[in-house]
């Protein structure tokens, strides 16, 4: 009995030595684990802006949240970024937006799709003038296999869909570039972020109205006490080709 016990005595200490030379208990290193990797978390978020947003809704006059309450917020958002991205995983996004040319993009992609959004109206302007005069309208409308109306929707539904992208990018900006704020119009004092501002191509208008009444445009929601402050929407009722209703785009 003494010799099993001088065994099992050994065998605890051989362990105990073992564990503090690889630098404790598994759970030990799974807590250190976790804790890095939520301080990466953190880190994201502060590039992301996460912090000067957080610190632009407590300041507004007519601010109705509490510290507490934006902390219950980001503890969720932490938990969430805990369990579906692994610790290796949030190295790369760290890379990723401390990368210039990333930086870079996010400020150019507005840029981009300005232009392009011009250039396409004026493109599908030139394209449509051709088909008229060379017969290619008239022979899609004779044409019992083709759904000539049906085409002209769904293009202009596209187009609708890429100008509201722009439109959405551009806030985006603004909100970042104004370190949580969003803009309280977008018809005024916007201009450096998109000017014109692209129609929904559906009715042809661009004009903005705060309160949805569905007749085209568009639906801006400029409201700090709503959730969805800083959102636009397409302000069309009805639906679209694929049953989709407009205004849920």
């Amino acid at each position: 009995m003494f010799i099993i016990y001088q065994i099992k005595r050994q065998a605890c200490v051989c362990f105990f030595v073992l564990i503090c030379i690889s630098g404790g208990f598994p759970a030990d290193r799974a807590a250190d684990g976790d804790k890095e990797k939520r301080d990466n978390i953190i880190k994201l978020f502060k590039l992301k802006g996460v912090d000067k947003a957080n610190k632009q809704i407590l300041s507004g006059p007519d601010s109705i949240f509490t510290e507490k309450d934006l902390q219950e917020l980001n503890e969720k958002r932490i938990s969430l970024y805990m369990k579906y991205y692994t610790g290796e995983e949030i190295l790369e996004m760290l890379k990723l937006f401390e990368n210039p040319v990333w930086k870079k993009f996010q400020d150019n992609e507005v840029l981009m799709l300005k232009e392009m959004s011009e250039f396409s109206s004026e493109w599908a302007k030139k394209v449509l003038e051709r088909a008229k005069t060379d017969g290619t309208i008239e022979r899609l409308k004779a044409d019992p296999n083709l759904n000539y109306g049906k085409m002209m929707k769904l293009s202009y539904e596209g187009a609708t869909r890429g100008n509201l992208a722009a439109i959405r990018s551009a806030i985006t900006i603004y909100y970042s570039e104004k370190e949580g704020t969003w803009p309280r119009d977008i018809t005024s004092g916007f201009e450096k972020y998109l000017s014109p501002l692209p129609p929904e191509k559906i009715t042809g208008s661009n004009r903005v109205v705060n309160e949805f009444d569905g007749k085209g445009g568009w639906y801006y929601i400029n409201d700090p006490k709503n959730a969805k402050c800083g959102c636009i929407f397409v302000n069309i009722e009805g639906k679209d080709s694929k049953g989709k209703e407009y205004k849920d785009y």
